[in-house]
């Protein structure tokens, strides 16, 4: 989320000032941790039927990441304070889509891959135009930034959640 957000900084203003570009960067990292963690934390027993040892994982460091969570969402706070308000509402609008990721995703398949979406680009080119684009020129380059960033994402989610014979060597019938 941090290299997305700083490379889309990049797009959208030839030298983005580093003060907001880092503090963007940190607010992006902390909100992944936050809504990632809450969700593997929540969603522990739907993950043991289809990522077994994911759920290892988390059963094993479970105050960990709980810890995690929290410490990460006290830090975004701050760090979101110290840009403009039209981000706040882009940082208002992923979380909401991350945190009920859990009610959302049973709906309709596919939905998942494009409300997760919607999200990640909010965060990584939204945030970013949020804080730097003044112009219509700057609309203009966050839409072209989104328009290239979104598919990647979605690809990537829809890799994500392949499933069906588990990884590893492939077996002989």
């Amino acid at each position: 989320a941090a290299g997305l957000v700083a490379a889309c900084a990049d797009v959208l203003v030839d030298a983005p000032a580093l003060g907001p570009r880092v503090v963007a960067m940190a607010l992006a990292m902390g909100g992944t941790l936050v809504v990632y963690n809450v969700d593997r934390l929540r969603d522990i027993e739907g993950d043991r039927r289809t990522a077994p040892e994911r759920s290892r994982f988390v059963d094993g460091h479970r105050e960990s990441l709980a810890a995690l969570a929290v410490a990460s969402a006290g830090a975004c706070i701050p760090l979101a304070m110290m840009l403009p308000p039209p981000s706040w509402w882009v940082c208002a609008a992923a979380l909401g889509l991350g945190l009920f990721h859990r009610r959302l995703k049973g709906r309709r398949p596919g939905f998942a891959i494009f409300y997760v979406t919607l999200a990640w680009v909010a965060v990584v080119v939204g945030i970013p135009a949020a804080v730097f684009v003044q112009d219509k020129a700057g609309i203009v380059t966050a839409l072209l930034a989104a328009s290239a960033v979104g598919p990647a994402i979605a690809a990537n989610l829809m890799a994500s959640e392949l499933r069906g014979e588990p990884h590893g060597p492939a077996r002989r019938r």
